[in-house]
């Protein structure tokens, strides 16, 4: 319609009275990874959404020692995926391995959501640089599953 000369120009402000709506204020609660949340809106409305900044986290907690992590990268773990055989052989089923839970083995970081598996692919520590998993895992020790600490006073 531009090239054509055909364009009709809508003033600004009738747009801006029916369709205005106000975007929610991002804290600490509404960017939290949460486990009743899907892969589908962790890894688009959260991590993509909120990356670089403020950036989608979670608490975790395992044998009393509590890890704050925030998130940049993730993909669905896919049906067939090696990481469904690497939990099974690592006698994770889904009793053991249930929504919110982060599992950290000597090769990868996933995180368990509502309705499947999530493979974490770049994240960050307090206080550290932003990181690829592979490289951070080459120096990790402390593998197993971290619970998400549940929050309800943010």
């Amino acid at each position: 319609a531009i090239a054509n000369g055909n364009a009709k120009p809508i003033p600004q402000r009738e747009v801006e009275e029916e369709w205005r709506r106000e975007a929610p204020k991002l804290n600490r609660a509404n960017t939290t990874v949460r486990a009743d949340r899907s892969t589908a809106e962790v890894t688009r409305n959260l991590i993509r959404g909120l990356s670089p900044f403020p950036g989608a986290h979670e608490t975790f907690e395992m044998d009393g020692e509590e890890l704050f992590i925030k998130f940049f990268g993730a993909e669905v773990v896919k049906e067939g995926d090696e990481a469904h055989a690497a939990l099974a052989q690592n006698g994770m089923d889904s009793e053991k391995f249930v929504a919110g839970d982060l599992w950290i083995s000597d090769t990868q970081i996933l995180l368990k959501c509502t309705d499947g598996i999530l493979r974490i692919t770049e994240l960050q520590f307090p206080g550290k640089k932003r990181m690829e998993t592979a490289v951070l895992l080459k120096g990790w020790r402390k593998t197993g599953i971290w619970r998400a600490i549940i929050n309800n006073s943010v």
